[in-house]
Parts: structure tokens; C-alpha cells; sequence
């Protein structure tokens, strides 16, 4: 008779996954009670060896980490930390306890990646099991709810004038230097823009979305991340939000420098484009993402 693995709880895959990642013992699951055991002490029980998880698999999946990171400055960091040979774990902790967020994400990606292992032996070992039976305890492609959690957002632009300013200062250098952009593009603030801005924990301003609501349409008229926080999913967020807080059906969004490369995160809306701007209908927005009735904290 075919034997039936115990379901694939959260709590389960998390005792697989700190069985897994301790070096020191060999786990087994031990098929008649459905537990994780030590030792195969019971004669007639069946037992199956968990899927290994060697340094060698975390190191691989640094590598994995390191190169799907869109932030530039840790990005460079990390690689250098894997090239360097002593103390390559040690090392590569340290650096993301520097950033919280990053930091988050990471742990968030290893347990993801060992999820994968862990469906994987499901699949081989249990005749009766199947990915869709998951439902909801499949992991997130998308981790931006871990963002919440490091960041608030408010709309008191007065507060925070000086930090915005520096902010659009230097995102402004950044889009004249490369030849695509004219003073004309970066037009002064009017009394009717409004801002939702990103603060860490700290409260410090480090992100920041301008926009203008006319007629049935708002405009996003200029958007910054300060080079720290880039890559990490923090204009996500910001849009989300702001998205959750309009009362327009659709919204432009313009694509200015290296943030081109956010054009694929509308994919799921249908955008138009136009020219450098993107139109999105507001509703379908919402209906696509991931971050539907969660506190935004604005």
C-alpha cells in the first residue's frame, strides 16, 4: 500500500528546514508517526533521509541571491565577500545586517530556495501528493509585504522638505547626466502636487513618489529611491500604496533612467504606453497585486 507523507504545513516545512540546515545531526521522518526524529530506533517504521542541505547549497544559493540583486551597492559588496575565500559566511551576515530590509529578503530567499528542495522530495517520495494541493502555503514569488515591515509612508511633505529636496536633487543629476533628459522633463513643484514619501523605522525620508490628480487621471510626475534602498522592492510599496489611497481610475507613470527597468512590474495591469509614460487603469492595479488589504500605515 502506497505510504502518505504528513501534510505540508507551514510548521512542518519549518521543522524540515531547521532539521535541514543544522550540520551537526542527520534527521529523519519517520513515515508511521509523521515526526522528525534524530535516530531510526523502531525497527518497523519506515524512515526517509530529509533532503540535504550542505554549505556547499548555501553558498550556491548566496551566488543565486547576489546575482538576482538589483541593488547596485550591495550587490557589488556581496560578490566581492564570495570572491574573497576566508570567512565567506561570517562575512556575508554582516554585510546584510547592515540593511534591514535586505537582510529580510535574503532569509526570505533561502527559505524560498529550500522550499523548492523540500516540494521537490514531496513530489518523489509521496505518490499521493500534489502541488496544487498547497493552495496557500506556497511561498510568495513577490516578498513586498516584507517591505511593510522596515518602512511607514505619509503624505507630510512640510516635514520632510529638506530630505525630499536632497533626494530630488540627486536623482535630478543623476537623469541630466545621461543625455535623455531636459530641465524641461523636471518641472518645479506646483501647490497641488502631493507626495507619499517612504521612511525607515528611524523615520528618515529615503524615498519619495510626487503626483498630481486632474480631472480622472492622476500623473506621477517624479519619483525617487535613495541608492541604498534601490533594488529591494521599496517603489513597489510606495506605488501600492498609493494606488490603495487614490480615488482616480487610471494613472501615468512616467519611465525616467534606470528605472526603466520597473516596466515589467506593471506587466500583470496591461499597461499603454506612451512614449516614456505608461497609462494604468487604477482598478486592474489593484486586482493584480499582491498587497491587497494590508495595512499601509500612511
Amino acid at each position: 500500500m502506497p505510504y502518505k507523507l504528513p501534510p505540508l504545513t507551514d510548521e512542518f516545512i519549518s521543522q524540515m528546514i531547521f532539521c535541514m540546515e543544522d550540520q551537526e545531526t542527520t534527521y529523519y521522518l519517520n513515515v508511521d508517526s509523521g515526526e522528525l526524529v534524530e535516530s531510526r530506533m523502531d525497527a518497523k517504521a519506515l524512515y526517509l533521509a530529509l533532503p540535504p542541505w550542505r554549505p556547499s547549497d548555501g553558498y550556491r544559493t548566496m551566488e543565486k541571491f547576489v546575482s538576482k540583486l538589483r541593488n547596485p551597492i550591495y550587490r557589488e559588496r556581496l560578490k566581492a565577500v564570495l570572491q574573497s575565500g576566508k570567512g565567506v559566511f561570517r562575512q556575508f551576515k554582516d554585510v546584510l545586517a547592515e540593511q534591514v530590509t535586505l537582510e529580510r529578503l535574503w532569509y526570505y530567499f533561502k527559505e524560498r530556495e529550500i522550499r523548492k528542495l523540500i516540494l521537490q522530495w514531496y513530489e518523489i517520495n509521496d505518490e499521493a501528493f500534489r502541488l496544487e494541493s498547497l493552495g496557500e502555503e506556497a511561498p510568495e514569488e513577490h516578498p513586498a509585504h516584507l517591505i511593510l515591515e522596515d518602512f511607514s509612508f505619509t503624505n507630510d511633505a512640510s516635514t520632510y522638505k529638506e530630505e525630499l529636496d536632497s533626494l530630488y536633487n540627486e536623482a535630478k543629476e543623476e537623469l541630466l547626466s545621461s543625455n535623455e533628459y531636459s530641465l524641461d522633463d523636471l518641472k518645479e513643484v506646483r501647490e497641488d502636487d502631493r507626495f507619499l514619501i517612504a521612511l525607515t523605522l528611524s523615520a528618515e525620508a529615503v524615498g519619495f513618489v510626487r503626483y498630481r490628480t486632474e480631472g480622472e487621471i492622476t500623473k506621477i510626475l517624479f519619483y525617487a529611491i535613495e541608492k541604498e534602498f534601490r533594488g529591494m522592492g521599496l517603489f513597489h510599496a510606495l506605488f501600492d500604496t498609493l494606488i490603495e489611497n487614490l480615488e482616480t481610475d487610471e494613472i501615468i507613470i512616467p519611465l525616467m533612467g534606470d528605472s526603466l527597468k520597473i516596466e515589467r512590474m506593471f506587466e500583470g495591469a496591461n499597461p499603454v504606453p506612451i512614449n516614456k509614460t505608461i497609462l494604468l487603469s487604477t482598478n486592474t492595479w489593484r486586482d493584480a497585486s499582491q498587497l491587497t488589504n494590508i495595512d499601509k500605515r500612511v
